[in-house]
Parts: C-alpha cells; sequence; structure tokens
C-alpha cells in the first residue's frame, strides 16, 4: 500500500509540474484607470453581418456547403445595450463603423451609460454594395452618411466622425487590376466634404499608417489623422509590436506636424497564425499572453505621449475568422465572444492562468486508471509502475490540453463535429497506445511469472526417464551455398539441446560436386540424426 501510495504521488507531482510549466509569467507596463477608447462592432456570438446580407451565388454557397450561424438582419438592440453596459466606467470613448444597420441605436445606448462614441460610416464599394445589398453604390453610402450627420447633429456625445474605413488601403491594394468599382481617394474625399460641410464636429477617414504617408492629398482634405498602427499584420516588420508603434508614429509627426495624430485602431489578436518576419525571422505569435503584453505596452506609452488611442477591439468577432481575416480576425477583443475580460491591465501576465483546473481534470480522469492498474499487476516492479502510471497520467493530459486547444476557440457546427472525431480517435489511439505500453512494462519489469521458462536441460532433467518426447524433423535447404557457411549452421543446429531431433539437409541443383560434397561429409561424421540429400 505505501508503494501504491508513493507511485500515485510521484505521477501526480510530474503532472502537476509538467501543466504549470506551460504557465510562463510575463511582464508589461501597468495601465491604471479607464481606457480612451475601444472599437466596437454590435455582432453577437452567433451573428455575421456579411452571411445576414450575402445575396445570389454567394448566398447559395454559403447555406449549401458551410456550417455558418443563421443570418441576422440587424444587431440585437439589447446586445448592444447590455455591451456598452459593460463597457461603462471601463472606456471613455467606442469607436464603431456604420451608422445604419444598428448604428442608430448606439448614440441613445451610449449616453446612457456615460459613454462618449466616435460614430463612423461605412462607404461601400461598387461591388460590396451590389454583394451584400443588391443596390448601387452611391444609393447606399447616400444613406449612410446621412444617418452619420443626423447623428452627429442630434447627439452631444459625439465629438468627431469617420467617414470610411480603410477604403483607400482597398483601393490601394487593387489599382494594379485595374478594378473600377473599388472606392478612389477622389471619391472618398467627395464623401468626406459632403459630411463635413453638414457637422460641426471634426472628420477624417480611418487608414493604415502608411496610407497617410503615401495620400498626402487625403490629409489636407480631414480634420485629423486616424491611423490605424496594427504590427501584427505586417509581415515586413521586424521591431518588437511596441517599437513599431513608436517608429511609424514618429514617420507620420514628422511628415504632418500640424495634424492631430489618433491611432484609430492598435491592438493585438489572442488567437491566429504565426507571422514570421523574412528580414530578420522574428516571429510574431499571437497568443493571449502575447495580446496582453503587447496591448498594454502599447496603450501606456500611447498614454504616456498624451495621442488618443482606440483598442480594436472591445469585443471578439467570431464571424471575421471565416469570413475576412483569417483565424486571427476573431480574436482581437479585450473581451471574449461570451462577453468574459480576457486580461487584467496591471501586475503579471500568466499565459495559461486555466492550467491548474486542466491538470485537476488530467489527473482525475487518470487516477482510475492507475488503481486499477496498481490493483491487478501488482507484481511489477516499483519502476515499471511509475512508468505506466506516468504514460497514463500524460495521455489523459493530451487529451486535457486537446480541450484547452478547443475551449479557445470559436467554431462552427462543422468544425465541432471535426474536432469531436479527432477527439475520438484520439482517444482511442492513446488507449491502444497503453495497451501496448502494458505489455512492455510486464515484459521489462514483472517480478515473477506465473509460469516460468527453464533451460532446456533443467527442464529435460525434471522430467521422468519414461516420458516419450516428439521427434522434431528439422529442414535445411539450400543451393549453390558457400560449404563452410552451411557447415556453421548445421554446428548451430547439432548444438541444440533437445532429446529427439533430425536434421535433414536437401541440396538442390548445385552441379559442382566441390560446392555440395564437404557438406555430405560433414554430416556423415555428425551420424544418424544428419541426413544428406543432392538432387540434380
Amino acid at each position: 500500500m505505501f508503494r501504491v501510495g508513493l507511485v500515485l504521488i510521484l505521477v501526480g507531482m510530474a503532472t502537476i509540474a509538467g501543466w504549470r510549466w506551460l504557465d510562463r509569467t510575463v511582464s508589461a507596463a501597468d495601465v491604471e484607470g479607464p481606457l480612451q477608447g475601444v472599437t466596437y462592432a454590435p455582432w453577437a456570438k452567433d451573428q455575421d453581418p456579411i452571411a445576414a446580407k450575402a445575396s445570389g451565388v454567394v448566398s447559395f454557397l454559403r447555406t449549401a456547403f458551410t456550417d455558418e450561424p443563421p443570418p441576422a438582419v440587424k444587431p440585437r438592440k439589447e446586445q448592444i445595450e447590455r455591451d456598452f453596459a459593460l463597457l461603462a466606467g471601463k472606456v471613455q470613448y467606442v469607436r464603431t463603423y456604420r451608422a445604419t444597420d444598428g448604428g442608430e441605436y448606439m448614440p441613445e445606448a451610449a449616453a446612457r451609460v456615460g459613454l462618449k462614441l466616435v460614430p463612423g460610416a461605412w462607404i461601400y464599394s461598387a461591388n460590396e454594395a451590389k454583394l451584400q445589398f443588391g443596390r448601387e453604390a452611391g444609393e447606399v453610402n447616400a444613406e449612410e452618411t446621412r444617418a452619420l450627420i443626423r447623428m452627429a447633429n442630434q447627439n452631444p456625445n459625439i465629438e468627431r466622425l469617420l467617414v470610411g474605413n480603410e477604403n483607400i488601403l482597398r483601393w490601394d491594394g487593387q489599382k494594379d487590376l485595374r478594378d473600377p468599382n473599388a472606392t478612389s481617394p477622389a471619391q472618398l474625399i467627395r464623401e468626406i466634404r459632403n459630411v463635413k460641410r453638414n457637422v460641426k464636429v471634426p472628420v477624417s477617414t480611418a487608414e493604415p499608417w502608411h496610407i497617410w504617408l503615401r495620400y498626402p492629398e487625403l490629409a489636407k482634405e480631414v480634420d485629423y489623422l486616424a491611423v490605424h498602427v496594427l504590427p501584427y499584420w505586417d509581415e515586413q516588420s521586424s521591431e518588437t509590436p511596441l517599437e513599431y508603434l513608436k517608429d511609424k508614429i514618429g514617420q507620420l509627426r514628422k511628415a504632418y506636424p500640424n495634424k492631430n495624430i489618433i491611432v484609430t485602431e492598435v491592438g493585438w489578436p489572442s488567437n491566429g497564425a504565426e507571422r514570421r518576419s523574412p528580414a530578420t525571422g522574428l516571429i510574431k505569435r499571437a497568443t493571449p499572453a502575447e495580446q496582453a503584453r503587447n496591448i498594454r505596452d502599447m496603450v501606456a506609452w500611447l498614454k504616456a505621449q498624451n495621442i488618443q488611442y482606440f483598442v480594436v477591439e472591445a469585443i471578439d468577432q467570431p464571424w471575421k475568422s471565416y469570413d475576412l481575416e483569417g483565424k486571427a480576425g476573431g480574436y482581437w477583443g479585450l473581451w471574449d465572444a461570451d462577453r468574459q475580460q480576457k486580461f487584467d491591465w496591471t501586475g503579471p501576465i500568466e499565459s495559461f492562468p486555466q492550467w491548474w483546473a486542466y491538470a485537476v481534470a488530467s489527473l482525475a480522469a487518470a487516477l482510475p486508471l492507475m488503481l486499477v492498474f496498481l490493483r491487478y499487476w501488482p507484481a511489477l516492479r516499483m519502476p515499471g509502475q511509475l512508468a505506466f502510471c506516468a504514460l497514463t497520467a500524460l495521455s489523459t493530459s493530451a487529451v486535457a490540453y486537446g480541450a484547452s486547444v478547443a475551449a479557445g476557440t470559436y467554431m462552427t457546427t462543422g468544425e465541432m463535429v471535426g474536432w469531436g472525431l479527432l477527439a475520438f480517435f484520439l482517444v482511442l489511439s492513446l488507449a491502444m497506445a497503453l495497451v501496448q505500453a502494458l505489455e512492455l512494462v510486464e515484459t521489462i519489469w514483472r517480478q515473477r511469472w506465473v509460469r516460468e521458462a527453464l533451460p532446456a536441460a533443467e527442464m529435460i532433467g525434471r522430467q521422468p526417464a519414461s516420458r516419450r518426447w516428439p521427434k522434431v524433423s528439422l529442414h535445411l535447404a539450400i543451393c549453390n551455398e558457400p560449404p563452410a557457411m552451411v557447415i556453421q549452421t548445421i554446428e548451430s543446429l547439432a548444438a541444440l539441446d533437445y532429446p529427439d531431433f533430425e536434421v535433414i539437409v536437401i541440396d538442390n541443383n548445385t552441379k559442382d560436386p566441390a560446392v555440395w560434397r564437404p557438406v555430405q561429409d560433414y554430416c556423415a561424421q555428425l551420424g544418424e540424426r544428419f541426413k544428406f540429400f543432392h538432387f540434380d
């Protein structure tokens, strides 16, 4: 019993130590008080704005071949109110992207909980408007800008506006393809001028830092620079995220010394693909710990520089992972899609704070298997018991780790089915591996055998003299084999320790007598147990 307890304690300690090793402590700058701003998309976990508006062939393909959530025409008003109540007291400003499609609810909902709003009008290209609404872009954009103007003039908690979001970035990337449907700088400038004429608050458009440097004519039209600085997406950068932010803000300050700079998107995802810099090999990892560290460091620097900022984004948007930006797209939120805060803004950062729960779960699953093993295989030496119990705990830990990865991933129904099948086959494979491991430890570390095989001479000596042993006939077939090698084989057979056996050597189609006759002569020397036959 003492040994059983010792084995369980040692395996349990090793398992806990292994899980604890996965949790690394990361340091980052502390951020005190409420954040200046966050970006906000009003979609709940089960909603998808692109699925809601897709039409024609796209709608058919999404319905037929994907497991996306059922489309919702608009964000839920009550969801927006709950989200703003969640953000109240934690942030000062909320930036939004659309003036319609749920945006009309937001000024009142924000004012009710003391939030200030920086609303935007989404400027659609011809393709976007046709795909999502089946209408002309000019008509859809006019509705957006009218709604934005109305918002600004009716709500005192709106201090500035944004017209468009990364329109020139999309146009800049498409101009080599000569796409006439993308929103050009001239088109966007017309929309900006229209809004500026009808409101009394500052107006800009949101673009990445390099677009502002590349298009100074756009900067002349706006009241402030609304800049996106997202180092995760820049595969060419070799700086740390904080150094990247400092460098880009420095370039903008140098290019536009008299323009107010507001960082309207800054952030880091908590999940997604690794991105490697080709110049230096710097790896950008999207993990919860990296998100916490990078955002805290960047926000602390922006606060110290007295630069207004908006962290992208308030709440995870799972639909972006399969509609827009790859896996990372759904994981930029400071709160997850279930509205749970991801990290603290002060103190050390734990890379895997839930490790203890998974350690307990893996040990709870392994304990019954270990107890059964120790109960029914008591004849094993302690190293064997430790080895098998450790493999059992390792197997259940592998399943628990897979569960932890799944728990941190947003999945469609189809993906859940796929993960379920993978989990089933993982458990099946581990069960088969444990069966093989049991046979191995039994062979190596067994203290005593139920039926122990004795050496042949000792076994024969224990038998009564009258026992009749079955005759064994061994056949050795040869053809043009080197006689010395065959003779060595026959010598090995002659050394067999068994009372009644014979060896029949059969040579077939060896033409040269000098090859087969030495074997025949050697068999004759060994007596009647060894018989030689030659056939041409």
